[in-house]
């Protein structure tokens, strides 16, 4: 029996800057689209995603996670579809991060609606930091001190 194959083998890309999964993405509150409550808005979030497999995958969904456990959904693509052998450039709804260090997981067929060859190849993650203010939140560097304590 034939199966579909979600999977995304470029990387990402925000506000025009490329980074691939597993890697560093470094952005500034000035390059969000819009900030409030502390979070930053990117709107301009560009990824990949094929169908290796020799099936159509029917309707699923993607959402993007971050936190230390993945459970706060900073973004959602609904209503994708993909031939066989299809593969398409995806422009995302909109990511909303912190200032500082977020680590954004990708899960691909976020619902598990489409019966796969593989689903070990549906999750990524990258490392996104961004410095500045978004909505009111700051982060401030943490300084190292310099001097070793006395014995």
């Amino acid at each position: 029996m034939a199966l579909a194959d979600i999977t995304s083998r470029g990387g990402i890309t925000i506000n025009g800057k490329y980074a691939p999964w597993g890697s560093t993405l470094a952005l500034t509150a000035a390059e969000a689209t819009s900030s409030a409550n502390g979070y930053c808005t990117f709107s301009n979030v560009y990824y990949d995603v094929s169908n290796l497999g020799y099936a159509s995958t029917g309707p699923f969904s993607d959402r993007f996670r971050s936190g230390r456990s993945g459970t706060v959904i900073v973004g959602t693509q609904t209503g994708l579809t993909l031939r066989a052998g299809e593969k398409r450039r995806i422009r995302s709804q909109e990511l909303h991060l912190l200032p500082g260090r977020n680590v954004i997981s990708l899960s691909l067929d976020n619902g598990n609606t489409v019966k796969e060859s593989s689903e070990r190849n549906n999750r990524f993650r990258i490392v996104v930091n961004v410095r500045g203010a978004c909505g009111g939140a700051v982060v401030v560097p943490r300084i190292l001190p310099l001097i070793r304590p006395l014995r």
